[in-house]
């Protein structure tokens, strides 16, 4: 009988299932998307119990795609969206909508942190930059504006932490979502007890911190029924949805992962907790033990493409703009473009950046234009990947890229990415690692796998770029030039 897999991604704006034989080859998918409830420019919510009725909808189509027995399924783990938020009573019902990571809501008490604590305190302890998107302030938020709320909080849960419970009826969470939330200390990988006492938080609302792939059980009754499963599936842990993309496309020492989709992360692991001393990246710890991430993120990668598809090309679509590009294929576009259309990621977080062309002239071609989003992302990814080398004296040179998401579908684009960094850029067997990941923690749960480098020798390379030298000298320069003119507009 075959031991089968089952990954879920739980992202903010839809929610996919994929099964998987041992060897990580894709058998069915099913994808659906979900909502976001805009209450205004600032308040951004989510129904959890979507999330959890999409879980069930994907994953027993999935199986119904893939023809197999499910009998066969041994395991399924999760993959999900950090940072929203979801309260819910012991026996894991909703006390209100999610709050989304998208939710800029909680400033006041962001500032109520920052009151009591330094910047970089806060950054040297979790890794990250104190602002009001992560879980947090939300939750300070939902104390002091929903007090009875708060009150009858059993846990408060993240989405991947929310799927898990409906699932198998734990309450837990994994260090990859609890690092994302401002409230874990990323070197004794744990709750950070100090910020939370500080906050007047209790800490018992918060689940317990499980490692990535341990089991935690086997469905329950109801929730194998409605999936179509046997209940003797075992639920592992699973993580955030970057770290386990970045695990489904194979990162390593020597390999980097570029998630390029409507927005990008760029991930690199490290041995170590990298604490950048100008708090440019963010730090997370990672699936497995003794390793972390370096985590760059350009807020507005795929979106941009997407902006300029929308507006000055309606009529085209993306591979007629790539083949439009192309037109200009062999030299660097004679503009730039900075990808800024929603703020600033790292490594500046430029406080009043916006999105803008620069050297726009009569000559300036539809291709020019095009290609300068490209390129104006593939900049971006450069400066990431070069504050991380800075960081870290110890970084291999000869590393590749790994590039995932919806862009890796732009060969173009690739090729691009490929010159402008001066790496070998490959793309893999599915844009969606992200279940590739959660597949790969289920079975390292179950016992199919003994570790994840077993693992990982199933998944498979698509296709390679080589950067070109002609091409890399002319990207240096261009890339210098860029540079300072981010600097001079929007420093």
């Amino acid at each position: 009988m075959s031991e089968l897999l089952i990954g879920v991604d739980a992202g903010t704006t839809g929610i996919r299932s994929m099964v998987f034989d041992r060897d990580l080859n894709v058998l069915g998918e099913e994808y659906k998307g979900c909502s976001l409830i805009r209450l205004s420019d600032r308040y951004v919510e989510q129904d959890a119990n979507e999330w959890w009725e999409l879980v069930k909808t994907v994953v027993k189509t999935s199986i119904d795609k893939s023809a197999v027995n499910p009998e066969e399924i041994k395991a399924i783990s999760v993959s999900s969206q950090g940072i929203a938020i979801v309260p819910v009573d012991k026996n894991c019902n909703t006390l209100r909508n999610a709050i989304s990571w998208l939710d800029t809501r909680a400033s006041d008490e962001t500032n109520t942190i920052l009151e009591k604590y330094n910047a970089f305190d806060v950054y040297k302890k979790t890794g990250k930059r104190i602002n009001e998107t992560y879980t947090l302030p939300k939750i300070m938020w939902i104390k002091n504006n929903e007090p009875e709320i708060y009150n009858q909080t059993y846990k408060f849960l993240m989405p991947h932490d929310y799927i898990i419970a409906k699932m198998c009826g734990i309450f837990a969470t994994d260090h990859t979502m609890a690092s994302g939330t401002m409230a874990y200390n990323i070197h004794d990988q744990n709750w950070w007890s100090e910020i939370l006492e500080a906050c007047d938080i209790d800490i018992s609302k918060l689940p317990d911190i499980k490692q990535s792939a341990a089991p935690q059980g086997t469905l329950l009754k109801s929730a194998a029924d409605e999936m179509g499963l046997p209940k003797e599936v075992i639920v592992s842990v699973g993580g955030q949805d970057q770290k386990l993309a970045s695990l489904g496309a194979g990162i390593g020492n020597d390999i980097i992962t570029v998630s390029l989709g409507t927005a990008t992360a760029i991930e690199k692991i490290f041995d170590y907790p990298i604490i950048d001393s100008k708090m440019r990246i963010p730090s997370f710890t990672y699936l497995f033990k003794n390793q972390w991430v370096a985590e760059g993120v350009v807020s507005t990668s795929g979106v941009s493409l997407n902006w300029l598809k929308n507006t000055l090309f309606k009529d085209k679509t993306y591979k007629d703009l790539d083949n439009i590009a192309k037109e200009v294929e062999d030299t660097p576009s004679s503009i730039f473009f900075f990808p800024f259309l929603s703020g600033c990621g790292s490594p500046h977080w430029y406080k009043n950046a916006a999105g803008c062309f620069y050297g726009i002239s009569l000559a300036t071609s539809e291709a020019d234009i095009i290609k300068s989003v490209l390129e104006g992302v593939a900049y971006q990814i450069r400066e990431n990947i070069e504050v991380m080398e800075s960081n870290d004296g110890q970084i291999k040179k000869d590393y590749s890229l790994r590039v995932m998401g919806g862009g890796a579908s732009s060969d173009i684009w690739l090729k691009i990415i490929a010159n402008i960094t001066g790496k070998t850029v490959s793309t893999l067997y599915t844009h969606e690692t992200a279940c590739v990941g959660a597949a790969i923690l289920s079975g390292i749960g179950a016992g199919i796998f003994n570790n994840k480098d077993e693992a990982k020798k199933n998944i498979k390379i698509r296709d390679v770029y080589y950067s070109e030298k002609n091409c890399v000298n002319a990207y240096n320069r261009k890339y210098e030039e860029y540079i300072k003119m981010q600097d001079k507009i929007m420093g």
